[in-house]
């Protein structure tokens, strides 16, 4: 009876660790909308005076990009493995979280010209926004320093894709996909640029 056991045991083991042919990974698109503020690390300046004055801040909009790309598969690999134990493959979470590649599409804000509430700077002749910097954070731009708004809506928006080449992970219906996506919502909320991500809403394209 052990043998059988065994037998009956290893296809399972094997679908759930088995990495799909090149080619044929399960595609997941992502759409993050509602960035309403900006951690520093998610936004980029060439300026030594705004790197100087605002250290945490991306060097090179790759950098942020960067960032963002870690922050946000960070939340969905760990909403996976939660949901891989569950199902009982407790034993292959490494294995799957190495399966999840992130492809961002992402256009950081460019901060030429970095400010406070109290005192905005009106913006670089070279280009770039002026940014308003609350706490490690940008709040609004800066379009004179009598004039600031809302940061920009095309900056407060992100597509990740996954390419998912877990046999079984791959093989998750899209309402399970919804699934997970709103739980990483709530990590997102809760992780280190948490106060940025809490208004951030992700959905399945």
């Amino acid at each position: 009876m052990f043998d059988e056991f065994v037998l009956l045991s290893i296809p399972a083991v094997l679908l759930a660790c088995a990495t799909l042919p090149p080619g044929q990974e399960r595609i997941i698109t992502i759409r993050g909308e509602g960035l309403t503020t900006i951690p520093l690390e998610c936004a980029y300046s060439n300026d030594a005076t705004v790197q100087q004055n605002n250290p945490s801040i991306s060097k090179t909009s790759n950098d942020a990009v960067k960032n963002l790309r870690k922050y946000v598969k960070k939340a969905v690999t760990a909403v996976v493995k939660e949901e891989a134990k569950k199902a009982g493959l407790e034993s292959l979470v490494s294995d799957i979280g190495k399966q999840i590649k992130p492809t961002p599409y992402y256009t950081p804000i460019d901060c030429s010209r970095a400010g406070t509430p109290a005192r905005p700077q009106a913006p670089a002749n070279t280009g770039g926004f002026s940014c308003v910097v609350e706490d490690e954070i940008i709040t609004k731009v800066a379009y004179s320093q009598q004039n600031t708004a809302t940061i920009p809506v095309y900056f407060q928006q992100f597509t990740i894709v996954l390419s998912i080449s877990n046999s079984v992970i791959g093989g998750w219906s899209r309402e399970m996909w919804d699934t997970v996506l709103l739980k990483a919502q709530s990590k997102l909320a809760s992780g280190t640029f948490g106060r940025s991500f809490r208004t951030v809403t992700l959905m399945q394209l």
